[in-house]
Parts: structure tokens; C-alpha cells; sequence
């Protein structure tokens, strides 16, 4: 009878299973944050391209209805107005619903045309003064809650030109959409300096 050869004990010991699930967990993790991280700037993208639509589309309805549109930006919100009545009056349909983003996300505008700016443009004022005629409500004799908008979208197909950058603050990209001032919108991906 041959000699019984004692067989080693099949399986894995416990410091092989320790060190397996600690490598699989430092690959999970890293998968996780790369894929939240793109999130954010996927986030990013999709509002810059959903403002280039409704920006396109201000532009059709303006030379359409021959109503002049406009976009109010701050660094948390824009939203559209449109002048009826010799006023600026907000839309908030299920289409031009005023877009709202909290921190970490914000908004920049810049105008292109610097005479635009120092008419009080960019300050979402046309310079008028808190004391103004056109500011007062006469029923109520209270200053009314006017939005003037910096980018104007006119029913003869010009557009004020400018760049409106969406921001994510940990992110060293931005998306940014710009106009000309005949209205040809561009998107583009730029890198924070």
C-alpha cells in the first residue's frame, strides 16, 4: 500500500480575503467618484444646451410674433422675459420657466459690447433710479418688481451678444454658451484659468 500523501487544504486564508475585498473596495471607490464627478459636468452641459434652445427659441417666437424677448441672469437664476405693453413682463410657462441652481453651480455673464454695459446692462437696470417714474405702481404707490433684462432677443432677429458660462465651483471646466449679434449661438467646453 503506497504511503497517503496528506493534501493541502483547498481554499483562500482569511489575510487573502482581507487584502481581495480591500482592493475591490478601493476600485469601487474610485469608479464611483469618477462617475460622480462627470455627473456634475454632465449637469453642467445639459443646462448650457437646454439655455441655447430656449435662446433659439426666443428667437423664432420673437421674429414670429414680433414680440422682443429678453434673458435675465444673475449668478443663481435666469430667466426670460418678454416686452408687452411697454413693460418687461416675466414668462413662467412650462417652457420658459425661470431656471434656479444652488452652490456648488453658478452662472457668469459677460456682455460683448462695453457700451452696453455702462448703459446698465449688465447690472439687469436700465438706470433708472429707485425714484422713477416708470418704476412706480400708481394703485398701490409702491415701487413695482421690475426684471430688465441684459440680453435682449428682438423681433428683427438681433441678439445682444454675450457669453453666459454655467459653472461647477470643484470643477476646472465650464460650459459656456455665446451669441453674436446676429443671434448665431455657439457651445463650447473652457477651462477655467
Amino acid at each position: 500500500m503506497p504511503p497517503v500523501l496528506r493534501s493541502r487544504q483547498q481554499g483562500f486564508t482569511l489575510l487573502e480575503v482581507i487584502l481581495v475585498l480591500l482592493l475591490m473596495s478601493i476600485g469601487i471607490y474610485s469608479v464611483v467618484m469618477s462617475v460622480s464627478g462627470s455627473s456634475e459636468q454632465k449637469i453642467v452641459e445639459q443646462q448650457a444646451k437646454r439655455l441655447a434652445a430656449l435662446v433659439q427659441y426666443a428667437q423664432e417666437r420673437a421674429l414670429l410674433t414680433g414680440y422682443d424677448y429678453g434673458l435675465f441672469s444673475d449668478a443663481e437664476s435666469y430667466q426670460f422675459v418678454r416686452m408687452e405693453k411697454q413693460r418687461w413682463v416675466a414668462l413662467n410657462n412650462r417652457i420658459f420657466q425661470q431656471q434656479n441652481f444652488e452652490f456648488p453651480y453658478y452662472l457668469e455673464l459677460t456682455l460683448e459690447d462695453a457700451e452696453l454695459e455702462e448703459q446698465g446692462f449688465g447690472s439687469g437696470r436700465l438706470g433708472f433710479t429707485e425714484g422713477d417714474l416708470f418704476e412706480k405702481d400708481f394703485i398701490t404707490d409702491e415701487p413695482e418688481q421690475t426684471i430688465v433684462p441684459q440680453v435682449l432677443v428682438l423681433s428683427s432677429g438681433e441678439v445682444t451678444p454675450f457669453k453666459l458660462s454655467f459653472v461647477y465651483e470643484n470643477s476646472q471646466y465650464f460650459w459656456q454658451v455665446a451669441s453674436d449679434d446676429l443671434g448665431q449661438l455657439t457651445i463650447s467646453r473652457e477651462t477655467l484659468e
